[in-house]
């Protein structure tokens, strides 16, 4: 396993409602070398007031996203814009492409599911204080980074307008069948958009097309 952090110690915030998952999982972390839990949080509101009130910025807040009170797209949203400096993961027992692309649209540069192996969440620690984002999805990984690397692109002329409003519709909530009635379409010409887009960027998920519509600044 590679060392968190090559030489400063990462100070993490952990924030979330279920008391004996985030003591124990604090005390995990600060079993590893390099690693130093300063904040603890039952929810959101909590996190803010402790941030503003320490003199001792975390680099890193681990935010749960079912928390009460202010959930943790919330949490990431407030944090994100009163603390840019913080890099922010999220955490849940569940995964979806969906849940992944609205933690990108809040700011997240991170996710992790809490059903993998503790050592998971070591890797994405490390990942996150190394190149600045972890996520499942290594495609989306990948066009994240890129995304971070080079800020947010323009929209180029080598897609047509059908193909723009359909980039910018995967950015919603909006099922496929949605989408294929907002565009007046047939729900199989929504798939062979999808599908040449998929074949046009090396991608084979939504949150892959979604991290595209990101990059060409067609995410609202």
């Amino acid at each position: 396993m590679p060392a968190i952090h090559d030489t400063n110690l990462v100070k993490i915030a952990v924030a979330d409602d279920h008391n004996l998952f985030r003591e124990s999982l604090c005390a995990i972390i600060d079993t590893w070398e390099n690693c130093k839990v300063i904040i603890q949080a039952v929810n959101g509101c909590q996190l803010l007031d402790k941030l503003q009130a320490t003199r001792q910025v975390p680099d890193l807040a681990l935010i749960d996203l079912s928390m009460p009170e202010m959930n943790g797209y919330e949490t990431i949203r407030a944090v994100k814009q009163k603390f840019p400096e913080i890099k922010l993961m999220g955490l849940s027992f569940y995964n979806s492409e969906e849940m992944v692309w609205q933690l990108i649209k809040c700011g997240a540069q991170g996710f992790v599911n809490k059903n993998d192996d503790i050592n998971r969440l070591r890797k994405a620690i490390a990942e996150m204080m190394t190149t600045g984002y972890f996520f499942s999805d290594h495609t989306a990984s990948r066009m994240v980074k890129k995304a971070m690397q080079t800020g947010t692109l323009t929209i180029k002329n080598d897609l047509s307008d059908k193909e723009i409003l359909f980039l910018k519709n995967i950015c919603s909530e909006k099922t496929y069948k949605e989408i294929a009635r907002e565009m007046k379409l047939a729900h199989r010409q929504v798939e062979y958009l999808r599908n040449n887009l998929f074949e046009r960027f090396g991608v084979s998920t939504r949150t892959g097309l979604a991290v595209i519509a990101l990059e060409k600044g067609l995410a609202v």
